[in-house]
């Protein structure tokens, strides 16, 4: 079970060995348990990584950490803490 909270249409998921790769078609939001230890967000395009961004506590739920993706990126992997 992928322990990912998404809210968007076009979105896929996969388990690899850094953390968790994304492919969006727009905007996201995204929420990650804690427990998984979620440290920061890669994001690419044209296969090149591009910017890399923390995640935010979520406030109404404090067991989980948001990363906000304003638009479709190629690829997104969130990485966890080993």
């Amino acid at each position: 079970m992928v322990p990912i909270l998404a809210s968007v249409d076009d979105f896929s998921i996969e388990r690899v060995e850094s953390g968790f790769e994304i492919q969006n078609d727009g905007a996201v939001l995204i929420g990650v348990p804690v427990r998984f230890i979620p440290e920061y967000i890669e994001l690419y395009a044209d296969g090149k990584l591009i910017e890399t961004r923390r995640g935010m506590k979520n406030r109404n739920d404090p067991g989980r950490i948001d990363f906000r993706l304003e638009g479709a990126f190629q690829k997104a992997v969130i990485v966890l803490k080993k």
